[in-house]
């Protein structure tokens, strides 16, 4: 019992919430050390709608601050077709390289997540050690931080909201928490959840005014700051909603598939899946276990239920948010959508899971604190001690495949082309473009590229001009423009025409042998032949040169002329240029 209580006084007097410095440390220290060993662009991030040209729409806002289009890209493609999606980054790219701004977000993102998964637990439990291990696997999430705190900021809204409610709270904290929903509003996405906040976060109050008959004016006021945040940010996405666009949307054609799957599945599947969204990995499967027994300490033991209200209402907002995401998915809803046209018709309604990754680890730290009230005094200290084992063996499962932190480990010890990852340095090449544009005697500024089996972020990056590009929302006449030069292969496979006519985010040349590849790194054995372009279009759109994957056999037969192979030792990429004549 003495043990029981000196370790119970020890872990009361611990400030976790600087402790969490040493976390945050942690996590960012192999990414530091690769950025130190291997220079900037070192470390290892997932690559795929985030480290392609997704990152584009904060390089480019920065880079072309207040123009209407950038030319770099697809011929010139408009500033609302890459628009950030989190405005609060962008100034880091006018600042600091692509590189360090893309850390230094990633950092501001798993600090987010810390610390607003570590406060909203203490308030609920008053608990600092479960706090402290809940904010540690939640922030060692493989988040994709080009998407900002749209899944990291979770706990924190639910913190603020929480906080807002409590009858003594003096006019300094009450600004804060203003000011933290004012950077909630900056980091995440109008687009992606923030219409789901705002819609809640206005069912919230109404339920209050009329079914409780409480007027719970904070609530309001965090309802309109954050709605008028996002909507200051989001004027062009309010014009696009109203019909008031700058140019008719390339989304207006898409033909997604109608779901065949019941609508039950897709509610199961999040439930059961922490890897089922890839941008939105809860890995919870691990906190099932203790959730599970927590529910059971409900029902038998007697002092735990001062928290079933907690456990009930996170639990049933990650059941309410999987029957959405449900419902939105299904075919029902899905024919509905087709019988609208515009934004109506191509919006993903169904992204309430971005929510539950945060849920799942607020009701895991509601399970501990239950579990821990269960043995309270009696066997506290194993029971210490076996969360903290619990808190280990889940962060390892957590970082088993996608973790960034354990990717970036593994990157120092087996060194680079040997760990099976690849950093953004050798993702975005700039030594191997430096090659390329010395060979290449014409001005950049004076003729545009394109791409075969390579995305084209190695050039954009570079300073080169595209004539193709990846962007969710760009005029449909250029989509139309650019299938004249694609026409030829896309009759030659089904599905590469299918990819592109009912979809066409990536204004690609998609070669016919290749399907939809863009990814094909130095290793890759293949080579084309019998290419069906159309080159009288490709000089129509001033592009001068052609960098592909592989070599192109039968060049002569075109009208190309081969400039040179050219790799660098570590890159990911293999080029071959082609002039165009």
């Amino acid at each position: 019992m003495k043990k029981s209580i000196k370790i119970n006084e020890f872990l009361k007097g611990l400030r976790f919430e600087y402790l969490g410095l040493a976390v945050l440390a942690v996590l960012m220290a192999p990414i530091v050390f690769l950025f130190i060993r291997d220079g900037a662009g070192g470390a290892v991030f997932e690559v795929h709608d985030q480290l392609d040209e997704t990152i584009l729409n904060y390089y480019f806002s920065a880079k072309h601050f207040g123009m209407s289009t950038y030319p770099e890209m697809m011929c010139g493609v408009p500033a609302e077709a890459l628009k950030p999606f989190c405005p609060l980054f962008t100034p880091l790219y006018a600042i600091f390289n692509i590189y360090s701004a893309f850390i230094i977000q990633y950092f501001i993102v798993i600090t987010t997540a810390f610390y607003g998964t570590f406060f909203v637990i203490r308030k609920i439990t008053d608990n600092g050690f479960i706090s402290f291990v809940c904010a540690t696997l939640f922030a060692s999430l493989p988040v994709h931080c080009v998407y900002g705190n749209v899944v990291a900021g979770t706990p924190l809204l639910i913190f603020v909201i929480l906080s807002l409610r409590d009858k003594e709270l003096s006019k300094g904290r009450k600004v804060l928490l203003y000011l933290l929903l004012v950077y909630y509003a900056l980091s995440t996405s109008l687009a992606l959840s923030g219409w789901v906040v705002v819609g809640m976060l206005g069912l919230a109050y109404i339920i209050e005014f009329v079914i409780a008959r409480k007027n719970q004016k904070e609530l309001l006021i965090a309802e309109l700051i954050i709605t008028i945040s996002y909507v200051l940010c989001n004027l062009d996405i309010i014009k696009e909603l109203f019909g008031i666009d700058s140019y008719v949307s390339h989304r207006v054609e898409f033909g997604l598939g109608r779901p065949q799957a019941p609508w039950y599945t897709f509610f199961v599947n999040l439930l059961k899946d922490g890897d089922l969204i890839y941008e939105a990995e809860s890995k919870h499967e691990i906190l099932i276990p203790v959730i599970g027994i927590a529910a059971i300490m409900l029902l038998v033991v007697g002092k735990t239920r001062k928290y079933w209200k907690q456990y009930l209402f996170a639990g049933g907002m990650i059941i309410v948010n999987a029957l959405l995401y449900a419902f939105f998915s299904s075919g029902f809803v899905f024919d509905i959508q087709q019988r609208f046209q515009g934004m109506i018709k191509s919006f993903q309604f169904a992204r309430f899971y971005y929510f539950n990754v945060g849920l799942w680890y607020i009701l895991f730290g509601i399970s501990v604190a239950i579990i821990a009230e269960a043995v309270r005094e009696k066997i506290s200290t194993i029971a210490v001690i076996a969360l903290a084992v619990y808190s280990l063996v889940a962060f390892a499962f957590i970082q088993r495949t996608s973790g960034i932190f354990n990717q970036n480990v593994k990157q120092i010890i087996r060194g680079q082309g040997s760990s099976g990852y690849v950093s953004m340095r050798n993702v975005y090449c700039e030594d191997l473009m430096a090659q390329i544009d010395d060979a290449i005697d014409e001005d950049n500024e004076n003729f545009r590229v394109a791409h075969i089996g390579i995305c084209p972020i190695v050039s954009l990056v570079h300073g080169f001009n595209t004539i193709d590009g990846y962007s969710n929302n760009y005029p449909l006449e250029y989509k139309h423009e650019f299938r004249e030069v694609i026409a030829g292969e896309l009759e030659l496979n089904e599905f590469n025409r299918t990819y592109y006519d009912n979809w066409g985010n990536r204004c690609y040349i998609l070669y016919h042998d290749w399907g939809n590849s863009y990814m094909l790194s130095r290793d890759f054995k293949g080579s084309i032949s019998n290419l069906q372009i159309n080159f009288d279009k490709l000089k129509e759109l001033n592009c001068h040169y052609i960098f592909t994957a592989a070599p192109i056999e039968d060049f002569n037969e075109y009208p190309l002329e081969e400039v040179g192979v050219y790799d660098t030792q570590y890159g990911f990429w293999r080029i071959w240029v082609y002039r165009v004549m």
